[in-house]
Formats: structure tokens, sequence, C-alpha cells
């Protein structure tokens, strides 16, 4: 026959300090009336039902917790942004899977890698020096990085960081958010090359016409001058028949 299991270890220590506690003042039960004996058995009976409740109630709390905590914990990994918690060395430290998502990397493997890995060479000194700024003031931070996967595609994202400090105010980790702004960026990028071609045009054409208004000019000189040699060439032809007049009159 196989002998009955024995009772864990903890609940035996847990007997054993419970043992202990007991009050040496407490009456050995063999000397209590029957009357005393009832009385106690049945305030037992009242405990073990009460404990039973608790027992209930915790169950119930612990699924309550933990149905709460599941549901967070979807809230959290498919927001619509990323969330990252970065020490104030850049090491990420936790990770939702949208910013995984968005890094293109498996969330165990971002555990523990510097943040600056995945950012543009030309957009590291963005990214120090606000992250340096806000560990020193302890104020929130915006800042708007390119960004690199590992399979070298680009986006971009804005980073928004509040700093959580221990009790001597230390730095300890940066709470962030991070935003893909990739076609806000690349709306800007086009209206911005519409915007330069524009400019261009207008300066081509303001040239043109710098050119046109010029040689229009020229022109109107040239008119003027014909002008004025029309005028002196009438009146010299004036002139001429008043002398005619004049020398016919006298003969």
């Amino acid at each position: 026959m196989k002998s009955k299991p024995s009772k864990p270890k903890e609940t035996d220590g847990l007997r054993k300090r419970a043992e202990k506690n007991i009050d040496p003042a407490t009456r050995p039960i063999e000397k209590l009336s029957d009357e005393e004996v009832r009385n106690l058995a049945h305030e037992l009976q009242v405990h073990q039902i009460e404990l039973e409740m608790q027992n209930d109630e915790f169950r119930k709390s612990q699924l309550a917790l933990h149905a709460s905590r599941d549901k967070y914990s979807n809230l959290y990994d498919f927001a619509p942004v990323g969330y990252l918690t970065i020490s104030d060395k850049g090491i990420i430290l936790e990770v939702n899977l949208t910013g995984s998502l968005m890094l293109g990397t498996e969330r165990s493997f971002l555990i523990g890698k510097p943040f600056s890995r995945f950012v543009m060479k030309e957009y590291s000194d963005v990214y120090y020096h606000e992250r340096n700024r806000i560990c020193k003031t302890g104020d929130r931070g915006t800042c708007e990085l390119g960004m690199v996967r590992n399979d070298g595609t680009q986006f971009y994202v804005q980073l928004e960081c509040t700093v959580e400090s221990d009790a001597e105010e230390v730095p300890l980790q940066l709470m962030t958010s991070m935003t893909d702004i990739t076609d806000r960026k690349r709306a800007e990028g086009a209206l911005q090359k519409a915007h330069d071609e524009l400019e261009d045009n207008v300066a081509e054409r303001t040239s043109e016409l710098t050119v046109a208004n010029a040689s229009l000019k020229d022109k109107n000189r040239e008119l003027e001058h014909y002008r004025e040699l029309f005028v002196d060439r009438e009146f010299r032809i004036k002139e001429l028949r008043d002398k005619i007049k004049e020398l016919e009159n006298k003969s």
C-alpha cells in the first residue's frame, strides 16, 4: 500500500509557529465543562466559516486582480503608440508589443539593448542632448527622431519622456512614448519640395521678367531717341520752310 502523502513542510512550519504563540494561561480542553466545550466548538465552527468566506473573497479578489492585470496588460501591449522604459544610461528596460513592432525587433532582444542603436546617426545628437537634459532637469521632454530598423528601413517618431526618480530624486528611468510620424514627415517633405519648386519657378519667372523689363526699357530709350530725332527733323524742316517763305516775300 502507498503511504499517505506527508503534509507540506510550509504547513508544518506554520503549525509549529502557531503552537508557540498559544497563550500559556489557556486552560487545557480536558478541564473545560461540557457547556464550555460546546461553546468552544460553536466558536470554532463560526471561525471556520468566517475563514472560508474570507478565503472565498480572497479568491474573488485574486481573480478580479488577474482580470484587471490582463486588461491593462492588453491596453499596454496593444496601444496605438510604443511604450518604453529606458534607463538614465539609455538602456531599454521594458517595451510594449507596439514598440517592438515599430522597431522591427523581438521584444526579448530589445531588453537590455541601448535605444540609440535604432537612432539614425544624423539624429544622435538630438537624442543624447534631450535625454541628458531631461535627466538633469526632471522636466518633460519631446523630440523628433529618425529611426532605422535592423532590416535597414527608416521611419520617423516623436518621443515624449518623463522621468521616474527615487526618493533622493536621482533619475532612474525614462517613461517614454513613441509615436510614428513617418506619414507626417513625408507630407512635410512633399510640401517643402512643392514650396521649393514654386520658389524656383517664381525666381525663374522673376528673372525672365527682369530681363524682359530691361529689354523694354532699352526699346523705350531707343524710341525716345527716334522721337527726338523726328522732332528735331520737323523743327529743321519748319525753319527751312520759314526761310524759303521769307525769301519769296523779299523777291
